[in-house]
């Protein structure tokens, strides 16, 4: 059972979120779909993590949708699946849909962007 949960952002879109359940632990779940909420109501969308992406590796955005094997392709495309499933909470088959890929291999993509994310220590946003 939730006790309470306040939402703080400031203009710069910076999020806090503070979520206790009775027992006093953070509900982890809650905090994702706080988070998603404010990504969506400050016009967050697919393209602009496609752009964020981009920024990373200093590559193209059309190079980041790309299919193929290409290394740098293949990191880039997991970390935005990473993100964009976990952020938004868009589901791996619509994903699959979206970047012509199947189920399972979005699923695999979604997990190493995990993996690349916490190795390269990637955050979303200085803003965020």
């Amino acid at each position: 059972m939730i006790l309470w949960a306040s939402i703080i952002t400031s203009p710069c879109p910076r999020v806090l979120a503070s979520v206790r359940t009775n027992t006093g632990r953070t509900s982890r779940w809650l905090v994702l779909q706080v988070r998603k909420a404010v990504y969506r109501s400050q016009g967050y969308d697919f393209d602009w993590f496609v752009k964020r992406v981009a920024e990373l590796p200093a590559m193209d955005v059309g190079d980041v949708l790309k299919r193929g094997r290409y290394p740098q392709t293949v990191k880039a495309r997991s970390i935005l699946l990473y993100w964009v499933h976990r952020e938004l909470g868009i589901p791996t088959t619509e994903l699959a849909r979206r970047m012509s890929l199947s189920q399972p291999a979005v699923s695999h993509s979604v997990a190493r962007g995990e993996k690349l994310v916490r190795e390269n220590g990637y955050i979303l946003s200085a803003h965020l």
